[in-house]
C-alpha cells in the first residue's frame, strides 16, 4: 500500500489508524488493570512491610485506580477523552479527587 493513502487514514492528531482502534480498545484497559494487579501484587509482598507502618491500607488504592482507570476508557469510547490522558488527568477535577485520595492514602500507611 502506498504511503500516502496510508497516511490519509490516520486519525487526525493521533499515531494510530482507524483500524487499530478495536485492538486500542482491548490492549489499553488492559494495560490500566494490569497496573492495577501489579500494585496489588506489591502490596501483597513481604517488601511492603519494610516501607509502611500500615501496609494494609494500600488495599484502598486498587479501587481508586480501578474507578479512573475505567473512567478515562469509557470517556476515550464516547470520544470525550480528546487530550493524552495524562493532560486530561491535570485539567480533570475528578483526576484530582482520586489523586489526592491517593495520596492520602499513602501518606497515612506511611506514617500511621
Amino acid at each position: 500500500m502506498p504511503t500516502g493513502s496510508r497516511d490519509a487514514r490516520r486519525l487526525a492528531g493521533r499515531g494510530y489508524f482507524e483500524e487499530d482502534l478495536e485492538v486500542i480498545r482491548t490492549v489499553g484497559p488492559c494495560s490500566g488493570y494490569m497496573a492495577v494487579l501489579v500494585l496489588c501484587l506489591y502490596v501483597n509482598s513481604p517488601n511492603v512491610l519494610k516501607h509502611y507502618r500500615s501496609p494494609e491500607l494500600l488495599w484502598f488504592l486498587a479501587p481508586i485506580l480501578l474507578y479512573w482507570v475505567t473512567r478515562v476508557w469509557f470517556l476515550a469510547q464516547r470520544r470525550q477523552l480528546n487530550d493524552d490522558p495524562v493532560l486530561f488527568a491535570v485539567r480533570d477535577g475528578r483526576s484530582y479527587i482520586a489523586g489526592f485520595l491517593g495520596l492520602a492514602i499513602y501518606v497515612i500507611a506511611s506514617f500511621w
